[in-house]
């Protein structure tokens, strides 16, 4: 399984300022089938240490397993967190 893309991106108002909640839309390839994609949603919450914690929650049913999937996009938004890329 791969994350081909995680685009449309956008950021949702939170009155919180450690907390900050997005909408997204992820594409998987799992074998040698054609992409697949579904929205998701994820929280980038600042801990005491100040290190980020990113939890991840998809918006629909997905055709293939959850724990890898749940990974790879984690394994994204931590990378596009530290890479300055999220609005």
């Amino acid at each position: 399984m791969q994350l081909v893309t995680l685009s449309d991106i956008s950021l949702k108002e939170s009155p919180l300022h450690y907390r900050r909640s997005f909408n997204a839309t992820a594409r998987f390839v799992v074998g040698n089938q054609s992409p697949v994609g579904t929205t998701v949603e994820f929280v980038i919450e600042s801990t005491a240490t100040g290190r980020p914690y990113v939890s991840v929650r998809f918006t629909e049913r997905l055709p293939f397993p959850l724990v890898p999937a749940l990974r790879l996009v984690k394994e994204r938004v931590s990378q596009l967190e530290q890479d300055g890329q999220l609005p």
